[in-house]
């Protein structure tokens, strides 16, 4: 493997991804914990006797980015120990300190006492400090099995190569203090947007004891209303007077500030409205009323030295900026779940998400997964063995966080649709699954099944197409989407992870990869946007990632491989592709 980095990562000295990770509910008091943690690697839980080294947190052990690099074994116990010393301002104060991703069972004690035990690789989780002293000890005890059958994993791996990539340990999200009243505190505020009535809905959940909530909305520095919340923690704003709906044209962002007693906390929000509705002869997606073509790529999110971290919110910024740049207005987060800034940056440059469920299970059957792209057969999700999901707690687990899952990234309006399960990695149930997924959240769409085993539920007929010609008939009872396409492939010498490669079609340079794109588009992809009502496009993808070599980006996003200008031409050729079919069937 050759050394590569990105040229966003941090400086020596320099505390990584220290700003706030959650601009939908955020406190000015606020510390990050990022940066130096004293680390140890043993097989034993608890507290180990001395810590010998250290590791640069949020990143994973075994990157180049956290100091260590090391494999990690099912079998290894990881320390973390963290001193922290508190401004005085925050001391005798409650506090909470709240970890956005750890892989993948954590237990954290606070000075020498087991305070919190997590579950689970991709979601967040806090702890409560009552009492806030000078010096407090933080300490986590982390085991990570990345083929465990129970937990998710996403495109983790033992065994890399390809599509799967490098396994990821330990505490790889930000980790942030926010100090609290001790009297009581927002413990949470939803707020839900309504388009149809232009109004904004507000819930409250707070912790000790209850004082009037007072909520103030802004759009830009105008106040456009505001509320007090009684015991009933409930709570509407009309926007009615300066209701600006949200687009990728037009990314409108809202603020609010909440206050309860000492407690504040900020936020944006957007009104915008998701349905699938027949528009012509078809289905299709409708983003407040009116039909879009959700044009994107697959992103991944992986970095050569941070792996599934981004090495910095620059990072984040350069890659979606790109995306704009080049024309596309969507993008499918495939296989992970990012920080809330990063949806909240998606929201403001007016990038729509496609969010994937993280799928997990026992190790794939060659036949079900590597084979189903060339023969065409089905397989019953009802029988569980066939597709990794024979053990009971490892469905369990995965319908259990599919709450959590919602509930953490509800505030993010750029998110417009779910993905439950991709080309049959760990699906079960996905009929009854994606009816649950859909009460869960009736504010954005379903995508049951992307790529094969369509058993017919959801929002979406989704097809992958990689090694044939794309062929797709629209039956119009459900929106069309080619939720995974393309592949095409070029090596840049110096920005390879790895001398094996891979990608479904290798191109010589930037001059034939374009020509093979552009071809793709204008005599496969553009007639079905014409003839067929294809309303979803999602090109594989945003970059390099180790093995794989079929981004527009070089992994290390040291090389653009195709001048985003040329790409822009072509995406607006699809786009009026797209306008033409709709003018067509009115």
């Amino acid at each position: 493997m050759e050394k590569l980095s990105t040229p966003y990562g941090p400086k020596a000295d320099e505390l990584p991804l220290g700003e706030h990770p959650n601009p939908y509910f955020e406190r000015e008091k606020y510390l990050s914990l990022n940066g130096r943690w004293e680390f140890c690697i043993d097989g034993t839980d608890g507290r180990p006797a001395s810590y010998g080294e250290s590791i640069r947190v949020p990143v994973a052990v075994e990157t180049p980015l956290s100091g260590s690099g090391r494999k990690v074994g099912k079998d290894d116990v990881l320390h973390y120990r963290r001193e922290i010393h508190f401004p005085s301002e925050y001391v005798g104060k409650a506090g909470r300190i709240v970890f956005t991703a750890v892989d993948q069972v954590a237990d954290v004690y606070v000075d020498g006492a087991l305070i919190a035990h997590h579950e689970g690789g991709y979601l967040p989780f806090e702890i409560y400090l009552p009492k806030v002293e000078e010096t407090m000890v933080v300490e986590l005890a982390v085991r990570d099995d990345t083929d465990s059958p129970i937990f998710p994993r996403g495109k983790q791996s033992n065994r890399p190569g390809g599509i799967w990539y490098t396994a990821t340990s330990g505490i790889y999200g930000p980790v942030y203090f926010e100090s609290l009243p001790r009297e009581g505190h927002l413990e949470s505020l939803v707020v839900y947007p309504d388009y149809d009535e232009k109004n904004l809905i507000i819930k409250a959940r707070i912790a000790g004891a209850f004082s009037p909530i007072r909520v103030q909305c802004f759009l830009l520095d105008h106040l456009v209303g505001e509320v007090e919340i009684g015991t009933t923690l409930h709570g509407e704003i009309s926007h009615e007077a300066d209701f600006f709906p949200w687009s990728p044209e037009t990314p409108t962002l809202y603020r609010f500030v909440a206050r309860m007693g000492e407690d504040e906390v900020c936020g944006v929000y957007s009104f915008r409205k998701v349905e699938r509705k027949k528009s012509g002869r078809f289905q299709r997606f409708l983003l407040n009323g009116s039909p879009i073509l959700l044009n994107g790529v697959l992103d991944q999110g992986y970095a050569p030295e941070s792996g599934l971290t981004y090495p910095s919110y620059q990072a984040m910024e350069a890659d979606l900026d790109f995306l704009k740049e080049a024309g596309f207005n969507f993008l499918r987060k495939h296989i992970k779940v990012e920080p809330l800034r990063f949806y909240y940056l998606c929201q403001k440059k007016g990038l729509l998400v496609g969010q994937d469920l993280v799928n997990g299970g026992r190790p794939y059957s060659f036949f079900y997964i590597a084979l189903r792209p060339f023969l065409n057969f089905d397989v019953d999700d009802l029988s569980h063995k066939h597709l990794g999901r024979e053990d009971q707690a490892g469905r369990e687990f995965f319908e259990k966080t599919m709450e959590p899952t919602v509930e953490y990234l509800f505030p993010a309006s750029s998110i417009v649709f779910w993905t439950l399960f991709n080309e049959g990695w760990g699906q079960f149930d996905s009929d009854r699954l994606s009816s649950k997924l859909k009460s869960l959240d009736p504010t954005r769409l379903v995508d049951a099944t992307s790529g094969w085993y369509d058993k017919g539920s959801g929002d979406f007929s989704s097809h992958h197409v990689y090694f044939r010609k794309v062929r797709l008939h629209n039956d119009g009872k459900r929106i069309l989407s080619l939720s995974e396409f393309g592949g095409y492939s070029l090596a840049c010498k110096g920005h390879l992870y790895a001398k094996k490669k891979f990608g479904y079609r290798l191109f010589k340079d930037p001059e034939s990869l374009f020509e093979g794109l552009r071809k793709l588009y204008k005599n496969e992809i553009e007639p079905l946007v014409l003839k067929e009502g294809l309303s979803v496009l999602v090109l594989t993808q945003l970059s390099d990632v180790e093995e794989e070599i079929n981004g527009l980006l070089s992994y290390d996003r040291k090389v653009c491989k195709i001048n985003p200008a040329l790409l822009k031409e072509t995406m607006d050729e699809v786009q009026r592709s797209f306008h033409e079919a709709l003018r067509e069937e009115r």
